[in-house]
C-alpha cells in the first residue's frame, strides 16, 4: 500500500484530519475529557517525513507514540470501536532495530494503553500494512502483510481475546504471496479478508465457531474455517 493511500484509508476510517503544519497521532477530547476523534497529521517533506512527532502540546490532544518518528515507525491504521464509545484502536509497523513488528494500542477513555506487540514472539521479518475491524460485539480483528526472512509475503489474521491477541493464523495459500490486505466483519459474524495477488484480488471468508466465553487461554484454531466465497 502506498503512503498516500494509507493516509487516505486512515482518514476515512477514523475521521482524521491532515495538516501540513505539524505531525501527530492523537486522541482529541473536549474539555471534560470526552473522546471526539483521532487526529492523524503529517508534515509534507518526503525526505524528512514526520508522522508521530508532536509539534505543540494541547490540553485536549493526547498523543500516541510521540517517539515513533525517531524509532522509525510507519503509518498507523486507526479504527474506532462502534460499541465502546467509538474509542480508537491503532495498529502500526514498529521498528525493532532490524525489522518491523506489529504494534498496537487502544484508547481507554483516560489515555492510551502502553504500546504492545500483537505477536508475543514475532518471527524474523517484517509485519506491514495492518488493517482493523470490529464485530457487532466490539471485538477487534486484524490482518497484515507478513514478510518472512525466507522471502515472499503472507496474509496473516488475528483476533483479540480477553487481553491479548490470538496466535496469528495465515489466510492466503503458499502460491499466492498476498499483499495489501483489508478486513470487514459481515452482519452474520463472517470475517471477510481481501488481498492482492499476481493473479488479481482474492477474498477469503473466515468463520469462527466460538465458545460462549473467550479467554486468553483459548486459541480457537479448531473452530476457525477459511473458505473462498466464490466456490
Amino acid at each position: 500500500m502506498t503512503i498516500a493511500r494509507k493516509l487516505f484509508v486512515v482518514a476515512i476510517v477514523a475521521g482524521c484530519y491532515a495538516s501540513a503544519a505539524h505531525a501527530e497521532v492523537s486522541a482529541e477530547t473536549d474539555v471534560f475529557g470526552t473522546y471526539l476523534r483521532t487526529v492523524v497529521s503529517s508534515n509534507t517533506p518526503v525526505k524528512a517525513l514526520r508522522i508521530w512527532s508532536v509539534g505543540r502540546v494541547r490540553p485536549t490532544h493526547w498523543p500516541l507514540n510521540p517517539g515513533g518518528d525517531s524509532n522509525g515507525d510507519l503509518w498507523p491504521y486507526v479504527a474506532e470501536n462502534p460499541v465502546q464509545g467509538r474509542w480508537p484502536w491503532v495498529a502500526w509497523s514498529r521498528f525493532n532495530g532490524s525489522d518491523y513488528d506489529l504494534a498496537w494500542s487502544r484508547w481507554t477513555g483516560r489515555g492510551w494503553t502502553g504500546v504492545a506487540m500483537v505477536e508475543t514472539s514475532p518471527n524474523p521479518g517484517d509485519a506491514l500494512d495492518p488493517a482493523l475491524s470490529f464485530d457487532a460485539q466490539g471485538r477487534p480483528y486484524v490482518v497484515w502483510e507478513s514478510h518472512p526472512d525466507s522471502g515472499g509475503s503472507e496474509i496473516v489474521f488475528s483476533m483479540f481475546l480477553a487481553s491479548r491477541w490470538m496466535v496469528p493464523f495465515r489466510v492466503d495459500s503458499d502460491d499466492e504471496m498476498g499483499s495489501n490486505p483489508a478486513i470487514t466483519v459481515l452482519e452474520d459474524g463472517t470475517v471477510r479478508v481481501t488481498y492482492q495477488t499476481a493473479q488479481g484480488p482474492m477474498t477469503r471468508n473466515l468463520r469462527i465457531t466460538r465458545p460462549w466465553t473467550i479467554t486468553d487461554d483459548i486459541t480457537p484454531f479448531g473452530t476457525l474455517t477459511v473458505t473462498d466465497p466464490r466456490r
